[in-house]
């Protein structure tokens, strides 16, 4: 019986060194698989804004809608296009949120530094909103395709297609289809993502020069109303 007895006290002490050695093993293949997975990366995009305005040039105040966007720019992953028919994702290089919303928040704070209004909000807003702007995401991506700086790294494109809707009879006073290239300057993703802010600040400029000229001809005639 001793003799049956140790054997067994043996074979407990093997299970117990496998089990140990089994799970060590398996932490350091875990850990391994960890080290070598690659880190997804995020960005967003920060274009230069307008100085702010020490005061607002009218009392409106706009509300501005989350832009809609095709199910393929409804992704965060930024995208690039490999011809005009072939298009394809980076995987790991991501935006920080789909382009939908990013523009939008673009948008609004572009709009909130210009002073041309005397609130901007993102939609719903907290009160009375005398305009809204709504739009489309048409474009952000890298054309790898399309001829860039000398480097032939391709361009970042932006576009966008804006209305600008006044809530007195709820009509169109204002819409444009804005589109922006600039080109890549070196081979990195940083790259890629400085063309496309260029190419969003250009379109923010286009868009405020056109809905500047309706608004301030509105506030005009309303202060000529009023006297």
């Amino acid at each position: 019986m001793k003799t049956v007895a140790s054997q067994s006290k043996g074979w407990e002490n093997s299970a117990g060194y496998l089990k140990a050695a089994g799970v060590a093993l398996l932490a350091v293949l875990m850990c391994t698989a960890c080290a070598s997975t690659p880190k997804t990366r995020y960005y967003t995009l920060h274009i230069p804004l307008p100085p702010s305005a020490s005061s607002p040039r009218t009392h409106f105040v706009l509300q501005v809608e989350r832009f809609e966007a095709p199910d393929v720019l409804r992704d965060s992953r930024i995208i690039y296009y490999k011809s005009p028919t072939e298009l394809n994702f980076y995987q790991r290089r991501r935006w920080s949120v789909d382009p939908g919303e990013l523009l939008t928040e673009l948008a609004m704070r572009y709009f909130a530094e210009t002073g041309l209004f005397q609130q901007v909000y993102l939609y719903p807003a907290p009160m009375h909103a005398d305009y809204s702007l709504q739009g489309r995401v048409l474009d952000l991506a890298q054309m790898q395709y399309e001829k860039g700086d000398r480097e032939g790294l391709g361009q970042g494109k932006v576009g966008l297609k804006l209305e600008l809707i006044q809530a007195d009879g709820n009509k169109v006073v204002w819409s444009a289809r804005l589109e922006d290239s600039e080109p890549i300057q070196n081979d990195k993703i940083q790259g890629v993502v400085d063309a496309l802010n260029r190419a969003a600040a250009h379109v923010m400029q286009k868009a405020y020069a056109g809905i500047s000229q309706v608004v301030d001809h509105e506030f005009a005639q309303k202060q000529v109303q009023a006297h």
